[in-house]
């Protein structure tokens, strides 16, 4: 056997090898769920602040969640909806300036929509919360 073919057959060997036995690494766990992504279309449009003048807050909010929980966050749909416009409603607009304003407001989002599923059971359902676009309008005063 020549040295360039000693390297080919140890390679070979290996993955038939790993084919056979099966990876840790390649494998895929059944246990382990599966995440899908969900928009809450359309985007929250609130306004924010007390006072004459009137600030809004533009955000879209996407969910990671369990592929197969699709449908029943689906079902919850109004109930998720109406807990974060009440929680983005109740934000003043001078916590809405820095990114790590809208980090805090995106944990407590996460927990919001967590806890409308958490009587049914299916709060684990949700892993996270994304602000895939926030826009705030806010008057100078």
């Amino acid at each position: 056997m020549t040295t360039v073919g000693l390297p080919l057959t140890m390679m070979l060997c290996g993955w038939l090898l790993l084919s056979l036995t099966g990876s840790p690494a390649l494998a895929q766990d059944d246990a382990t769920p599966q995440w899908a992504y969900m928009d809450l279309a359309p985007p929250f449009v609130v306004s924010i602040g007390t006072g004459p003048q009137v600030d809004y807050l533009k955000t879209e909010v996407t969910l990671r969640v369990r592929a197969e929980s699709q449908e029943q966050i689906q079902h919850h749909m109004p109930a998720l909806r109406h807990a974060l416009i009440m929680l983005l409603s109740r934000q003043p607009p001078a916590t809405l300036i820095s990114s790590g304003d809208h980090e805090v407001l995106r944990q407590q989002a996460l927990a919001a929509v967590r806890a409308v599923l958490e009587p049914e059971g299916e709060a684990d359902t949700i892993r996270d919360l994304l602000f895939t676009g926030f826009v705030s309008q806010v008057q100078r005063r």
